[in-house]
């Protein structure tokens, strides 16, 4: 059975960590005092300085594990929401994209060597990559498509941005104006041609499948949506969800997860595609989600493969005593069928969650930058 030393769990998830923790604060100053430039200047950047330090932090974004995305994804406060969301978006998007692009292009590739099995005047090896949709260039692009998908927001009143209650009518309709009016007006004001970006940044919250309701601007044809666009939406969608904002609390993302599927499965092929990439990145269980086993113990998800998870409790729900290695759930239900992960319960809220980590986990996110909010908040 595979187990791992919880030491060397933490450890990789801190190296990971304070690894981000230098692109992070290289950047966060300039997303900042960008957005303070777009409010001021009336859409205008200063590219120039944006440049370069945005090319710099996506190209990290582009390899960096996305399952570690939720060290950067606060449960407890809406501090740095729009940095942090911006984040993990162009992180997690592009992991989707990117299996997305694997999957697809190797069954046209299937379908292309079986079409031309019969000719010999081509040559062989060439027949197995003949296609790819989205080239390198385009997946760069992409990227930063993910990155700056509410740019728009940046000329949205702060007062509606950061209100805690319900919006009113027309609050909500000023809101839906970040994408195709405030966003690609954005874009036009700083010659951003990119048909990527312009795609992103206009239709990310927009219908994706016949009969969605709620998607805006209105698309003639969800199925015209580029599945770029559709990849934006769904991890848009999951990282709001798993995050706190001013007027929630933060969902586990396990639940989100699935409340994801159960809305975009059973639609077009195209888009179960890309649903499909979605899931095999993100883990019906990702990692840091607080699931309930079947033999009535609370773990913590240490690697969505398996996955991997850190018994909490015993089986009556009280917390252990000492912390055993993490376990290989399907490892170890080869031998004991009851443990397992209980879908019939939800995961723990984030908040519920952080209380009952191991002293080893608590200390190494309060110990990272990124997460000294979180100190704030339990002390």
């Amino acid at each position: 059975m595979k187990t791992t030393n919880l030491k060397a769990v933490t450890s990789r998830m801190e190296s990971a960590c304070l690894e981000f923790k230098d692109k992070y604060s290289d950047f966060r100053s300039v997303f900042d005092e960008t957005s303070r430039f777009i409010k001021e200047n009336s859409g205008q950047m200063d590219m120039d300085k944006v440049i370069g330090p945005a090319e710099k932090m996506v190209r990290f974004l582009m390899n960096y594990d996305p399952s570690l995305s939720f060290l950067n994804r606060s449960p407890l406060t809406p501090k740095n929401y729009p940095y942090h969301h911006a984040i993990n978006v162009c992180n997690i998007g592009v992991a989707v994209l990117k299996r997305f692009n694997t999957n697809f292009s190797s069954i046209i590739n299937r379908q292309l060597s079986l079409r031309f099995s019969e000719h010999d005047d081509i040559d062989p090896s060439a027949r197995k990559d003949a296609f790819t949709y989205y080239i390198p260039g385009a997946i760069k692009e992409i990227a930063i498509g993910y990155f700056i998908h509410d740019i728009g927001k940046a000329l949205i009143p702060d007062t509606i941005i950061n209100k805690s209650t319900s919006l009113t009518e027309d609050e909500q309709r000023i809101v839906h104006g970040h994408a195709h009016e405030k966003g690609i007006e954005i874009l036009e004001r700083n010659h951003i041609r990119s048909l990527y970006i312009r795609n992103i940044v206009r239709w990310h919250h927009a219908a994706i499948y016949e009969g969605e309701t709620g998607g805006y601007p209105e698309v003639p044809r969800p199925i015209e949506i580029p599945p770029y666009v559709k990849i934006c939406k769904l991890v848009d969608i999951f990282d709001a969800m798993s995050s706190k904002r001013v007027y929630g609390e933060a969902a586990d993302s396990a639940g989100v997860v699935a409340r994801i599927y159960r809305k975009f499965a059973g639609k077009d092929p195209l888009l179960q595609f890309i649903l499909h990439a979605f899931i095999s990145e993100m883990g019906v269980c990702p990692t840091g989600s607080v699931i309930h086993l079947r033999n009535g113990q609370l773990a913590f998800v240490l690697d969505k493969q398996g996955p991997i998870v850190l018994p909490l409790t015993n089986i009556k729900g009280d917390p252990l005593s000492r912390y055993a290695d993490p376990i290989d759930i399907d490892e170890k239900k080869k031998e004991d069928s009851f443990f397992d992960i209980d879908r019939r319960k939800a995961p723990l809220p984030p908040i519920q969650a952080f209380d009952i980590l191991p002293a080893e986990l608590r200390e190494m996110f309060t110990r990272i930058s990124i997460h000294n909010e979180l100190k704030k908040q339990t002390t």
